[in-house]
């Protein structure tokens, strides 16, 4: 899933790597807050050093699928991402047991996931 948005989005496979070890840092109100120790974590599972962490949520950014709220404080974009997922209704462990489906979005052009816990 998230390797297919990566490449939909021009991005390395590594990226996708990343986004979803992110994903399993969301809280309860959809934000994904991020700090060195963090990072760590991601890149050790990743597969990737922390400074390709950080240059991925640079691209991420760039691209939209993320959006920074505050210092290491991101929130996934809601076109990528739909349905109310991101109106505080998952947990971190919900990006672990997620049943989901791929959509292209007609209307604006995007590959979009819906999906369930």
């Amino acid at each position: 899933l998230f390797y297919m948005i990566a490449i939909h989005n021009n991005l390395s496979a590594s990226s996708g790597r990343v986004l979803q070890e992110m994903m399993k840092f969301i809280d309860n109100d959809g934000l994904i807050n991020l700090n060195h120790y963090h990072k760590k974590i991601i890149a050790n599972e990743a597969g990737v050093v922390i400074q390709t962490v950080n240059n991925i949520i640079g691209n991420l950014k760039k691209t939209g699928i993320i959006r920074s709220i505050d210092i290491g404080t991101f929130k996934p974009s809601r076109s990528i991402f739909v349905d109310d997922y991101f109106h505080g209704l998952y947990s971190r462990t919900g990006w672990k047991n997620l049943t989901y489906e791929l959509k292209i979005n007609s209307s604006i052009g995007a590959l979009q996931v819906a999906g369930a816990v």
